[in-house]
C-alpha cells in the first residue's frame, strides 16, 4: 500500500522532547532538531497485513548535538540503534518499514 507515489512530506518545522510522526501527514517527516527527542512515538499506520514504508529526515539545528532516543520496536539494519551525525546543520535520513501496524519496525540510516 503506497501513499502516494509522488510521497506526501510532512514538514515538522522543529522537534523537541516528545514528538509522534503521524503517518496520516504523509509518509515522509523532516524533523529540525532543536533539542533531544527523548519520546517518538508513531501513529496511524495501516493496519497489518499492510507494507508501509516512511522515512525521517533529521536536520541539526545550528548548535547541533541533539540526540534521538529510538523506540525499541525498531528493529535496525545494523542490529543497534544508530548514531546521529551531531554537527551544526548535520543531516541524517532514516528509512522505516512495518507490517504489522508498528509492532515491529525495520530500520536503517541513509
Amino acid at each position: 500500500n503506497i501513499k502516494g507515489y509522488n510521497l506526501d512530506v510532512a514538514y515538522n518545522l522543529t522537534a523537541n522532547g516528545t514528538v509522534d510522526i503521524d503517518y496520516d501527514n504523509g509518509n515522509i517527516h523532516e524533523l529540525t532538531l532543536t533539542g533531544n527527542i527523548n519520546n517518538l512515538t508513531f501513529s496511524n499506520l495501516p493496519v497489518a497485513g499492510k507494507a508501509v514504508e516512511f522515512r525521517i529526515i533529521l536536520k541539526q539545528d545550528a548548535t547541533g548535538s541533539r540526540l534521538v532516543s529510538w523506540p525499541g520496536a525498531i528493529n535496525w539494519k545494523s542490529g543497534s540503534s544508530p548514531t546521529s551525525k551531531t554537527a551544526a546543520f548535520a543531516v541524517d535520513v532514516i528509512k522505516l518499514l512495518t507490517i504489522d501496524s508498528g509492532t515491529v519496525i525495520y530500520g536503517g540510516v541513509y
